[in-house]
Parts: structure tokens; C-alpha cells; sequence
């Protein structure tokens, strides 16, 4: 099991400048059906339990998360994407790409 918090620390710094704020960072029971989800209002992001054991997983769901957040913090999420739900559009597409490019998945994907 990967710990959660300090991976989010280190990609925080290295991928995001240090531009997160603080999130509380674990895996979570509570996350049925999906790998993980973020919580920009309480700064949760929760892992899926079922993922603990599989560290590849785990580091991708937190990066997906991540991406999440550093989305809301830009301020990229309008109306439209808390109205419809849509959430992975070609802002979200954009930063998968700048970390595929800064290595972020080297050894994971």
C-alpha cells in the first residue's frame, strides 16, 4: 500500500508547482464504482480501497484526482461542467497530456 498523503506532496511539487492547497489524501471504502473522487470544498481526495494493494492504480487514480483539483483551483470549471456533470473535457484531456510529457506516468502506464 502506497501512502497516499506524501505522493501527494511530491506530485504536488513536482507537477503542479506546489499550486494544490493542503488535501486530506486517503483511501476510502466510500468510493464504490469509480477509482477515486475529489472533494474541492472539504480538500478530500479519496482513493478506492479496493486499489490499495495495487500501486500502479492507485498512483493514477490520485494523478486523476489531482488534476481535478488543480482544474478548480484554475478556475477551467464553469457552470456548465457542475450543470452537466462533465468533467473530463479537453481542459481535463490537456493535462493528462502535460504530465505524460513531464513523466508523471513513467513506470505506471
Amino acid at each position: 500500500m502506497i501512502h497516499l498523503q506524501s505522493k501527494f506532496r511530491r506530485y504536488n511539487k513536482k507537477y503542479f508547482g506546489g499550486k494544490l492547497p493542503r488535501y486530506n489524501v486517503h483511501y476510502s471504502r466510500e468510493t464504490q464504482g469509480v477509482s477515486g473522487d475529489e472533494d474541492t470544498r472539504r480538500k478530500v481526495i479519496r482513493i478506492n480501497w479496493g486499489l490499495r494493494d495495487f500501486e500502479f492504480e492507485s498512483r493514477t487514480a490520485l494523478l486523476h484526482e489531482m488534476i481535478h483539483a488543480k482544474l478548480e483551483v484554475d478556475g477551467a470549471y464553469t457552470s456548465y461542467h457542475k450543470r452537466t456533470g462533465n468533467w473530463h473535457g479537453p481542459k481535463f484531456e490537456k493535462e493528462i497530456k502535460r504530465l505524460f510529457k513531464k513523466g508523471a506516468y513513467k513506470g505506471i502506464l
